[in-house]
């Protein structure tokens, strides 16, 4: 039986019910088409023992919106449940599973080296060479992933346990797949106002040499050979399945490698289902090793809407601008609300060079 401390286990259990007041407040708040006062009386007959039932009262009293600049844009006594829920969604994306960014906040510049200093030998009274870094300013801009769910009224309103959990799990799963995938996906180049450039966009591919363990073992050195960092904080991405694939062959360099992480070289290993498959084999796997020390991540809140007086294209690729034969579905007319969660966040790499991806890999 696997051991938790029982001290981490009660803090785990704590955020996950925190999360889960806080889903509970926002399918209240999309039933009652954001009106905080109707919100609040429908949470209460609904969850008239929960812990955060004193908070949500609070909520509806206009004076304590953080929209309200009168008072100084006071706290909302929900933040600390919104607050729980972002951390709840952390350990779901592969942000969660990894240390060592370099956090800064949007809307900033910092500065980003493109050519390092350099030092030599200097013998008794001769000069010192003179050397010089290169470096320009990456900004930190804005930069927010939307996931839109549609649900139907009767979950919204069902104070069943199990339809809430639901309604948590669907909300976060829908914000955590993408984010992860928009971090390491290859092909993913940036956007001007609108979208980062993948940790992995641009730098060095290397094609799988074979299934063997000497094979990963040539390929594993030349994907730490292509990183141009200090190695301060390595990790090394890939699916379960990839990992288990590592697992199983049997050699020194991968025997503390497990379907949950561990190790591959010393290098930590970050398990997540959203790594990207090579993009010229669709069936094959990819490895990425990337130094988060040298990746700037500014992570802001996490805001939500929902109407249910809004017509959709329910298709995850909607027409833009929409067609003629563009399907809309009303959501009044189905009994359907929908629910649109905004996370703001933003990486930039500091440095050329921290990341490179295995490609091919079919352990």
């Amino acid at each position: 039986m696997r051991y938790e401390n029982p001290i981490a286990a009660a803090g785990r259990l704590e955020l996950a019910g925190k999360a889960l007041c806080f889903t509970n407040h926002l399918r209240c708040l999309a039933l009652s088409k954001g009106d905080r006062v109707e919100a609040a009386g429908l949470y209460r007959s609904l969850y008239p023992n929960a812990v955060a039932l004193d908070a949500v009262m609070k909520s509806a009293v206009p004076a304590a919106t953080t929209a309200d600049a009168t008072w100084g844009s006071p706290l909302s006594p929900m933040d600390t449940y919104a607050e729980a829920f972002i951390k709840y969604l952390r350990p779901r994306t592969i942000f969660g599973k990894m240390t060592g960014f370099r956090f800064m906040p949007m809307n900033t510049k910092a500065p980003r080296g493109v050519a390092g200093a350099s030092a030599a030998w200097v013998g008794a009274g001769r000069p010192v060479p003179l050397s010089k870094g290169a470096f320009d300013a990456v900004t930190m801009k804005p930069a927010k992933i939307s996931a839109l769910i549609v649900a139907n009224d009767e979950l919204l309103r069902s104070s069943n346990p199990v339809a809430a959990e639901l309604f948590r799990e669907d909300t976060a799963d829908a914000v955590s797949d993408f984010q992860t995938r928009a971090f390491l996906d290859p092909s993913a180049a940036e956007i001007d106002d609108v979208s980062p450039a993948s940790i992995t966009n641009g730098e060095t591919e290397i094609a799988s040499s074979g299934t063997t363990a000497p094979a990963f073992a040539e390929d594993f050195k030349d994907l730490c050979a292509a990183i141009q960092t200090n190695f301060l904080s390595p990790y090394l991405i890939m699916t379960p399945r990839t990992a288990v694939g590592l697992a199983s062959l049997d050699c020194q360099l991968t025997r503390d490698v497990t379907v949950n992480g561990g190790f591959v070289g010393g290098i930590p290993v970050a398990v997540t289902g959203n790594a990207p498959s090579d993009g010229n084999s669709p069936g094959d796997g990819t490895i990425t090793l990337v130094d988060t020390s040298e990746v700037l991540l500014s992570e802001g809140p996490i805001e939500f809407s929902a109407s249910t007086n809004a017509i959709i294209e329910m298709t995850s690729t909607p027409d833009s601008p929409a067609t003629a034969a563009t399907v809309f579905t009303s959501m009044w007319q189905n009994h359907q609300t929908a629910v649109m969660a905004t996370r703001y966040i933003r990486w930039e790499k500091r440095r050329a060079g921290c990341a490179a991806i295995l490609t091919g890999v079919n352990f």
